[in-house]
């Protein structure tokens, strides 16, 4: 992720950080923001994972009844 605009800045002042104040401060929230979205996981990655979660704790139940059986 990109560092924020504000070391070295000549505009620095209390209450740069905000959008309509400060230029360079919009385009770094905007940028932060695409990239925190590109991070998300897909909707098919989020019902691979919960598939697979279920399956797991299925299996590990399971297992878990067989060993208080014996």
């Amino acid at each position: 992720m990109a560092q924020p605009p504000c070391k070295g800045c000549p505009d620095r002042q209390a209450g740069c950080h905000d959008p309509a104040v400060c230029s360079k401060w919009a385009e770094y929230q905007a940028a932060a923001k695409a990239a925190e979205q590109s991070n998300l996981p897909s909707q098919q990655e989020k019902e691979d994972m919960r598939g697979y979660i279920t399956a797991h704790r299925t299996r590990y139940l399971r297992r878990m009844a067989n060993k208080r059986r014996r």
